[in-house]
């Protein structure tokens, strides 16, 4: 699982609006890096949820040069494409967090459930060119979709807290979350019926 920032722009083509998606670089969440930033620009939060929304996370990463319209996080499911001869790329629409504060009141870990949209997802025949994956990944355009109620995605993630410098673990360790009562209430909020 890779994350890349994309350009994103609207284009009328015929009778539909296309998105037109180009990607810009890749993005580290974890570490001293977007997570963190945003976590200090909400002024730290502990033992509590807090949000981040698709133009907080735009923001940021365009160092304040665009936004939600502009630009958005892309996971791509598949980064390396000899092992899987699929694309299946999918765009962070908000960031749910709590983050749980150690005994000497810094930030222990942070629970993370992302809500995603499904953006592109196709499937190669294997006789296909691992070139043309990249580059079918590097720009592409979808319809836009007026109502995408029902199509959200959830995935639950976790970092370790300042002490381990907001980092998703070691190699090796299993990356679960365990959502105890507080969290739970919090984020049973954003679930979709």
């Amino acid at each position: 699982m890779a994350f890349y920032l994309y350009k994103r722009e609207e284009r009328e083509e015929g009778d539909k609006i296309k998105e037109w998606f180009q990607q810009v670089r890749n993005v580290k969440l974890a570490g001293y890096n977007t997570i963190y930033k945003l976590w200090e620009q909400k002024g730290k939060p502990l033992d509590q949820g807090w949000h981040i929304t698709r133009n907080d996370i735009a923001t940021i990463l365009t160092e304040g040069n665009g936004n939600h319209n502009s630009h958005r996080l892309i996971i791509d499911f598949y980064p390396n494409p000899k092992s899987k001869q699929d694309i299946a790329l999918i765009e962070v629409l908000d960031i749910y967090a709590y983050t749980y504060k150690n005994q000497i009141g810094k930030a222990s870990w942070t629970v993370l459930m992302l809500r995603l949209r499904r953006v592109r997802e196709e499937e190669f025949k294997e006789t296909e060119i691992t070139k043309k994956l990249e580059d079918e990944k590097k720009e592409f355009s979808i319809d836009k979709r007026e109502d995408e109620s029902g199509l959200d995605v959830f995935e639950f993630i976790y970092l370790l807290g300042e002490k381990e410098g907001f980092t998703a673990g070691q190699v090796g360790r299993f990356n679960a979350a365990f959502i105890d009562k507080d969290a739970r209430h919090y984020f049973k909020n954003f679930f979709c019926e």
